[in-house]
């Protein structure tokens, strides 16, 4: 290939002093035109012979390989493509901090990309030609720029993971927006598969088509403070998770596919919006709700029907400031739930005074749960007796968690009822197997304490009774109990020695809590 230069006339040359300042500005102009002209012609000619002299540098580093290359410089490409592509998946232990901030891996896939791809000419061209390597990454956009090499490189970055499906992180950064992202990333929304915004509103997705998001299966939703009108344009998206984390009660304005959600996360003050939400939803298996006391006017005193969830296993409920009444509170969220295949259910309910647990609605959500096998409050009120009524409509339960139950161990109720008789047929929680309770208080006494730890425990399975039948309860397998202030810490030294007798027996057992009946040591 060859390369003419043009001379081009120079500023220094003679113009004909005939000629009018208008006819020289024209001629001038004119120049200035084909120099431009010249000028990109050579640029594309450049990159032309740039092209031509990287294919030449892959050639020569294959020749090399061939000689004297490394064992890893001999592999099929096909070998090579798929450990570059655990590369890239590997989790990165050590996050910059960004990554935490936003909790998405936004840069560390593409970040291994491109190391991997400046290895060498050999391994840039596989990388190049490899879409789903560039697939693998979150294509993090920033709203708020509009340089050209910002832009050619998000536009690269898409072209090169093309055709597949990709992850995309829409981050609006300052307050101006450039007009360019938007169109350069539109033209790709079908084949966004997960999408994650922190956006104050939506004002540049209602006026796209819906058939636009036609494989989005995953919405992460941040912020979306100023939005106040209905977020329809997801509305035909075949979602399976979504998350919104907002203070603003936007919950209500989402249009989705709700019946084909299979996980769920979502952080909004309305109680009655979460509600709604999660009764609209009949494939879910796993929620994560933190809500409040707010219910909206028109569906304060509405009693919803009986929703049965078939394959919803698990739910994390949060609920802040929260008030309970004949239709407010936990009460009117557990009301309409029927959930046959919950496994895991974790209750936090933070509030400044005492408040009544909403016992008789609880147990009777309980008994449409009957598969429960873990579960956790946090910050209840509930009492011993409380406690012992909901434990007995919870026949599958093996792991419970109390946090912050300061009511719960004020008598020896719970104790007593944990004792297992053996000629009790039908004993409290039969398949416990973990007790875990932090900061709860002092126990009132030592011996109801150990007599209910010893009759759920012994050495070794298969334990066999007098009569030849087996124990109608689990072995207990783990047992840790802690008081609210370790400053009050008493225990009796004949206790100690019991505990340590089981824990010599091999029951994994951690007692740091007071007794009122020990003695101060």
């Amino acid at each position: 290939m060859s390369i003419a230069l043009n001379e081009s006339t120079t500023a220094s040359s003679a113009w004909p002093s005939n000629l009018s300042n208008v006819q020289v500005e024209s001629q001038v102009k004119a120049l200035i035109a084909t120099t431009e002209a010249n000028i990109e012609r050579l640029g594309v000619q450049i990159r032309e012979l740039d092209a031509l002299r990287q294919k030449e540098l892959s050639l020569l580093a294959t020749l090399r390989r061939m000689i004297t290359g490394t064992p890893i410089g001999r592999l099929p490409t096909e070998l090579l493509v798929e450990i570059f592509r655990l590369a890239v998946q590997t989790p990165v232990l050590c996050k910059p901090p960004s990554e935490w901030l936003y909790e998405e891996n936004c840069t560390s896939a593409l970040r291994k990309v491109l190391c991997l791809a400046h290895v060498s000419p050999y391994w840039r061209q596989i990388i190049h030609q490899t879409p789903r390597l560039w697939a693998e990454a979150v294509v993090d956009f920033r709203f708020d720029r509009e340089q050209a090499s910002y832009i050619s490189g998000l536009e690269a970055m898409l072209n090169r993971s093309a055709p597949h499906s990709i992850s995309v992180y829409l981050r609006a950064g300052g307050r101006r927006w450039s007009k360019v992202v938007p169109r350069v990333i539109s033209q790709t929304a079908p084949r966004w598969k997960n999408l994650q915004t922190n956006f104050d509103d939506f004002p540049h997705f209602n006026g796209l088509p819906a058939e636009k998001f036609a494989h989005l299966e995953k919405l992460h939703v941040v912020n979306l403070w100023s939005q106040d009108s209905p977020v329809t344009v997801f509305r035909s998206s075949p979602l399976t998770h979504f998350t919104l984390r907002c203070a603003m009660g936007t919950v209500k304005l989402f249009h989705l596919a709700w019946e084909g959600l299979t996980h769920i996360e979502i952080r909004d003050p309305s109680m009655s919006g979460c509600r709604s939400v999660l009764l609209q939803c009949h494939n879910l298996v796993v929620a994560t709700i933190h809500t409040s006391m707010e219910w909206d006017i028109d569906q304060s005193s509405v009693v919803s029907p009986i929703v049965t969830l078939p394959f919803f296993e698990s739910l994390d409920l949060t609920v802040w400031d929260c008030e309970f009444g004949d239709t407010d509170g936990l009460e009117a969220f557990f009301g309409p739930l029927a959930l046959p295949s919950l496994k895991t259910l974790d209750i936090e309910s933070h509030h400044d005074e005492v408040e009544t647990w909403p016992t008789e609605v609880f147990l009777e959500f309980l008994d449409r749960a009957t598969k429960l096998q873990w579960m956790k409050l946090s910050y209840s009120s509930i009492e011993a007796e409380g406690l012992v009524s909901l434990l007995r409509h919870t026949p599958a339960l093996k792991t419970l968690k109390l946090f912050a139950c300061w009511n719960s161990m004020q008598s020896d109720a719970f104790w007593n009822a944990l004792r297992y008789h053996e000629s009790d047929s039908s004993p409290l929680v039969p398949k416990l197997e973990r007790i875990l309770f932090d900061f709860v208080g002092e126990i009132i006494g030592e011996d109801a304490f150990l007599e209910a730890i010893r009759s759920r425990w012994w050495k070794e399975d298969g334990r066999v009774l007098a009569d030849g039948s087996l124990p109608r309860v689990s072995r207990l397998k783990e047992l840790y109990v802690s008081p609210s202030d370790m400053e009050e810490y008493m225990m009796s030294i004949s206790l100690k020695a019991r505990i340590q007798e089981l824990v010599g027996e091999g029951l994994n057992m951690n007692v740091r809590v007071g007794f009122r009946s020990g003695t101060p040591q």
